[in-house]
C-alpha cells in the first residue's frame, strides 16, 4: 500500500510576488493536483500534518474545494486522516464532524490536544496505524510528545503525526524534541508547521519528515515544493520520496560579475543564467511548475557603473518574455557590482585606502580582527538607533530593522569598495591614521 503525505496547505492563500493571474496558484488549486495525483497513482490513505485551512477570515473560501477533494478521493475508497494545526485548530473539528461520513471518509485525530490511535483499513484488512495529536488552541508551549501514550499495538506499523515546531525550545507552536520523536516506537513521523520540506532518515530510527507547504507560498519557501509518497509493507513504512507540484518555485541567483568588459556583456550572462535556471526548475518541478520566481543579485569586480547594472537588472525585472523552459520573473535585485581593485597592493599602504582595503580583506575572509569589531560594532549601534528613531517615529515598539551579521558584513564590503573605488590611490609609504 502507498500512502500520500503532506501538511501545511494553507487553503484560502496564493502564491505571492507573482506577476498577473493568481489562477493556478492557488492553495486550493494545488490540493487538487494533489488529489489527482492519489487517484492516478492508486494511493490507500492521504495524511495531513495540519494548517489544511489559513485562518478563520478565509475559512468560507477552503471549505468548498476541501470538500470536493474529499469526496473525490473517498470515491475511490481513499481515506484522509488529518490532525489540526495552530491555524486552523478552530475549524477543522467542525468540518471534521461535518465530513466523518462515507461520502467524505475523512478522519480529524487527536482532538482537544489527547493522542489518538487509529487503524488505516484498505479491503477490510488493518494494514497500518496512525497515531495523532491536534492543536487544543491557537498555541501550545509545551512538548505534545510528554503526553505519548505509552502502550501502542506493535503488529503493524505505526505512523506518528503532529503538528509542531522542531527542536525551538521555548516555541508557542508545539516545541518538539527530536531526540524524543526519535525514541518513541513508530515507523516514521509525518510533521507539520515548518514549510521548508526536509526528511531526516537514520538508521535504526523513526524518519522524520516535514512535507513542507505543497504550494510554494511567498519568496521565502524556496526549491521544490509537493507532496511525498511513502510504501507502507507489513513492517515498515518506508521513507518518502518527494513529488513535485507547486505551480511557482522561489529561488535566490545570485551571478557573479567579475571581468564583464560591459552592459551588453552582463546583459547576455544574466539572460545565460536565468535560462539554466528555468530549465533546471522546470526538470525539478515537473509538469506543474508554470513560474519561476527570481530574487537576483550580481555580485564580483566589473568596470562598470552603477547605473549601467542597475539599467540591465531593470530590463530583466520588466522582461515579459525570456524564452526560457517556464516563464521568469525577477522579483528583486541586488546590484553588489563593485570597481576592480587590487586589495592586497592598496593593503600594503598606510594611509585610508591602506586602511579600507585590509578591512574589506577582513570582511571578505571572515576574519574577526579589531578594525572589523570595531566598524561592525558602530554598524550595529546605527541599526540600533534607526529602530528607535523608528520607534519613536511611529509609535510602534515592535517596529525594527532586522539585520543579519551576514547582511551586515555584505553591506560593510560593498560599502568600503564603493568608497576605495573612489578615492586617488596613495603610496603605501603614505602615513595615515587609524579607523576614525
Amino acid at each position: 500500500m502507498r500512502i500520500l503525505l503532506a501538511g501545511d496547505l494553507h487553503l484560502g492563500r496564493s502564491s505571492s510576488s507573482v506577476r498577473g493571474d493568481c489562477a493556478g496558484h492557488r492553495a486550493a488549486d494545488v490540493w487538487q493536483r494533489l488529489v489527482d495525483l492519489a487517484i492516478e497513482q492508486g494511493i490507500g490513505a492521504v495524511i495531513l500534518s495540519g494548517d489544511l485551512v489559513d485562518q478563520s477570515n478565509r475559512y468560507f473560501e477552503a471549505t468548498g474545494p476541501l470538500a470536493n477533494g474529499l469526496q473525490r478521493l473517498a470515491a475511490q475508497e481513499i481515506s484522509t486522516i488529518a490532525v489540526a494545526g495552530n491555524h486552523d485548530y478552530h475549524v477543522l473539528p467542525g468540518l471534521a464532524q461535518q465530513y466523518a461520513d462515507e461520502k467524505h471518509r475523512f478522519t480529524l485525530l487527536g482532538q482537544g490536544g489527547n493522542w489518538e490511535c487509529h487503524p488505516v483499513v484498505r479491503g477490510g484488512q488493518t494494514v497500518f496505524r496512525v497515531v495523532g495529536w491536534s492543536f487544543p488552541a491557537e498555541s501550545h508551549d509545551r512538548d505534545p510528545l510528554d503526553a505519548f501514550p505509552a502502550n501502542l499495538p506493535d503488529d503493524l506499523p505505526v505512523l506518528g503525526l503532529v503538528h509542531g515546531d522542531l527542536d525551538a525550545r521555548g516555541s508557542r507552536y508545539a516545541p518538539l524534541s527530536g531526540a524524543a520523536l526519535r525514541a518513541k516506537p513508530v515507523a516514521g513521523w509525518l510533521l507539520g508547521h515548518i514549510h521548508a520540506p526536509h526528511c531526516d532518515s537514520q538508521a535504526g530510527a523513526p524518519w522524520l519528515l516535514y512535507p513542507g507547504s505543497p504550494q510554494a507560498l511567498d519568496p521565502g519557501e524556496q526549491g521544490a515544493h509537493g507532496v511525498w509518497v511513502a510504501e507502507v509493507t507489513p513492517t515498515v513504512i518506508t521513507p518518502p520520496v518527494q513529488v513535485a507540484l507547486s505551480s511557482v518555485r522561489y529561488e535566490g541567483v545570485t551571478v557573479n560579475a567579475d571581468s564583464v568588459a560591459d552592459a551588453q556583456e552582463l546583459r547576455v550572462r544574466l539572460r545565460d543564467r536565468l535560462r539554466a535556471e528555468a530549465e533546471t526548475a522546470r526538470q525539478a518541478g515537473g509538469e506543474s511548475l508554470r513560474q519561476l520566481v527570481v530574487d537576483l543579485v550580481i555580485e564580483g569586480a566589473a568596470a562598470l557603473a552603477a547605473r549601467e547594472v542597475d539599467q540591465v537588472m531593470e530590463e530583466l525585472r520588466e522582461a515579459r518574455e525570456l524564452d526560457t523552459a517556464v516563464a521568469v520573473e525577477v522579483r528583486k535585485t541586488d546590484n553588489r557590482v563593485v570597481p576592480p581593485l587590487d586589495l592586497e597592493g592598496l593593503a600594503r599602504g598606510r594611509a585610508l585606502p591602506g586602511i579600507l582595503a585590509r578591512l574589506v580583506l577582513d570582511l571578505e575572509a571572515g576574519r574577526n580582527s579589531e578594525a572589523v569589531e570595531r566598524v561592525r560594532a558602530r554598524a550595529r549601534r546605527a541599526v540600533n538607533d534607526l529602530t528607535f528613531m523608528s520607534q519613536v517615529r511611529e509609535g510602534d515598539s515592535e517596529s525594527t530593522f532586522q539585520l543579519s551579521d551576514d547582511a551586515l558584513r555584505q553591506s560593510l564590503i560593498k560599502a568600503a569598495r564603493k568608497l576605495l573605488g573612489s578615492l586617488e590611490p596613495t603610496g603605501a609609504a603614505d602615513a595615515g591614521g587609524g579607523l576614525p
